[in-house]
C-alpha cells in the first residue's frame, strides 16, 4: 500500500526521513541486534572524523571541538585524531602547537598524508621553502598520490624559476 501511494502521490523526501527509513530497514533486518565488531568500531571513527573535518572546512570550530572531546577512548592518541585536533589548531590561529602535533603525528606514522600536508603547508606559509619542499617530496612518495602537495610543490619551483621541475 505505501509503494502504491508513493507512485501515485509525490512525496519529497527529506534527508532525515531517508535517514529514519533506512535505519527502520536496517532494525527489521537484525542490524544492529549484536554487539559491535571491529569493523563497526573503525567504520563509526571514520564517519566521525569526516564529519569533525566537515565542521572545521566549514569554520564551525566550536562544533568541532566538541566532537572531538566526545571522541571514543579507544581512539585516544590515534593518529587520525591528532591530527584532527591539530587541524582545529590551525584554524584558530595555535599554529606552533598544530605544528608540534602534526610532528607528534609523523613520529607514530611517518608517512601520515594529512599531517605530511598541513605541516608542509604551513612551513611553506612561514617562508621555510627548504624544509617545505622536504616535506613536499616525502609526500609526493606517499601512495595514493597528495594532489595538492604536488601543485604545491610545482609552485614552488615557479615561484623559484625552475620552470623544469615546476612541470
Amino acid at each position: 500500500r505505501g509503494r502504491l501511494l508513493r507512485q501515485v502521490v509525490p512525496v519529497l523526501e527529506t534527508g532525515m526521513e531517508r535517514a529514519v527509513g533506512l535505519a527502520e530497514s536496517m532494525d527489521s533486518r537484525g542490524f544492529g541486534h549484536r554487539p559491535a565488531s571491529r569493523h563497526d568500531a573503525i567504520a563509526g571513527w571514520l564517519s566521525l572524523a569526516a564529519l569533525v573535518e566537515g565542521h572545521i572546512r566549514t569554520g564551525d570550530v566550536p562544533e568541532a571541538q566538541k566532537l572531538i572531546d566526545k571522541m571514543p577512548k579507544a581512539f585516544e592518541g590515534k593518529t587520525e585524531g591528532m591530527v584532527l585536533q591539530a587541524y582545529v589548531l590551525d584554524f584558530v590561529g595555535k599554529y606552533a602547537e598544530a605544528d608540534a602535533l602534526y610532528k607528534k603525528v609523523l613520529d607514530l606514522e611517518p608517512e601520515n598524508a594529512k599531517a605530511l600536508f598541513r605541516l608542509a603547508h604551513n612551513t611553506d606559509l612561514r617562508g621555510d621553502d627548504d624544509e617545505s619542499q622536504k616535506l613536499y617530496d616525502r609526500l609526493r612518495k606517499v601512495r595514493p598520490p597528495y594532489v595538492n602537495a604536488t601543485l604545491n610543490l610545482g609552485l614552488m619551483f615557479e615561484d623559484r624559476g625552475d620552470y623544469q621541475k615546476a612541470l
